[in-house]
């Protein structure tokens, strides 16, 4: 958890906007959600295309 916690904080700010980063931590942060969270779309791995509405909803769910 602690690594999507991190990836979280590097990739959203606390608003919910999208900070500018590398197209690998977008990626990266795709993979370690749908590792956890398996069958819901939090994006494209290959082109580190995030979909912001699961993964801020996951954010809040877990109180990142």
């Amino acid at each position: 958890m602690d690594k999507l916690e991190m990836l979280m904080n590097r990739v959203f700010s606390p608003d919910g906007k999208i900070n500018i980063c590398d197209k690998n931590i977008y990626s990266e942060l795709i993979a370690c959600a749908s590792d956890m969270f398996p069958g819901i779309n939090f994006g494209d791995i290959e082109t580190g295309t995030v979909n912001p509405t699961y993964l801020l909803a996951l954010r809040e769910a877990l109180d990142l």
